[in-house]
């Protein structure tokens, strides 16, 4: 069984030198290594890709964002196509004493749905995306919208109008809906954004799984499989967010960061 809660500090045999505990951040991203850290924030269902390779001890912590399992109809989408997240929840027996991040909830049922797959409500943590919001400028100074700029320069000025609309003003007017993925990080690099703020400073951190180049490709089972055109946009758009992100977090000489190819 994988534990949760406290993490316990190891001393290295040779020296009374306490060694820092660390952490891994695990995406989808194929042909990626799991890093051999105590405890683990896998994105979006990645943990099925590496269940074989998490040893007894770990803490196991699944970072979910709310919209992916808004529904039992958007699941079925994703267990059909094998998706990561679609085959985590056809597993959920297995993982039912780990711990979940769930955040974008505020206009789904994520959290019943959570909770009718016997995830008791101690293991869930729920971040509304006011805070999520606000561990976004805690931990890396940013607010969002990102990548505004950016957008500015790559699109025309109609698509630019149509994003301001949907991914500004009902977000921040209307309160309807969450920032357009062009101008917010992706879940990947929000769970090391919640895991800085569960775990402090003194922690050392490695993301792995997580690209910032492409993102049209996941893994399921051992192939490798294209996203549809839709979400390859959505998960495309997401990568300059996330460069800014990282970036300012490997300039932070506070934290002890590493960042996988």
């Amino acid at each position: 069984m994988y534990r949760h809660g406290k993490r316990i500090l190891k001393q290295r045999e040779e020296s009374s030198i306490m060694v820092n505990p660390s952490v891994a951040i695990m995406g989808s991203k194929p042909d990626s290594t799991l890093p051999d850290c105590e405890t683990i924030y896998f994105v979006n269902g990645s943990i099925i890709l590496f269940q074989d390779l998490v040893s007894d001890g770990k803490e196991i912590v699944n970072v979910i964002n709310g919209n992916s399992i808004r529904n039992f109809e958007r699941i079925e989408r994703y267990q059909a196509t094998g998706a990561p997240i679609g085959t985590l929840i056809s597993n959920m027996h297995k993982y039912r004493d780990t711990r979940f991040v769930l955040y974008n909830t505020e206009e789904n049922d994520s959290v019943n749905i959570l909770l009718d797959l016997g995830i008791q409500p101690e293991n869930i943590r729920v971040i509304t995306r006011g805070e999520r919001d606000a561990i976004l400028k805690k931990i890396s100074g940013y607010r969002m919208p990102l990548g505004i700029f950016n957008a500015w320069r790559e699109l025309s000025l109609y698509e630019f109008a149509r994003l301001t609309y949907a991914g500004i003003l009902k977000r921040n007017v209307y309160e309807k809906k969450d920032f357009s993925p062009y101008l917010r990080p992706s879940t990947g690099m929000f769970a090391v954004l919640f895991a800085i703020d569960e775990n402090g400073y003194k922690s050392r951190y490695e993301i792995a799984g997580i690209s910032f180049e492409r993102r049209d490709t996941y893994k399921v089972n051992k192939k490798v499989v294209q996203t549809d055109m839709k979400n390859q946009i959505n998960l495309q758009w997401h990568i300059i967010p996330d460069r800014k992100v990282a970036k300012k977090l490997l300039r932070n000489k506070k934290l002890d960061l590493i960042i996988h190819k």
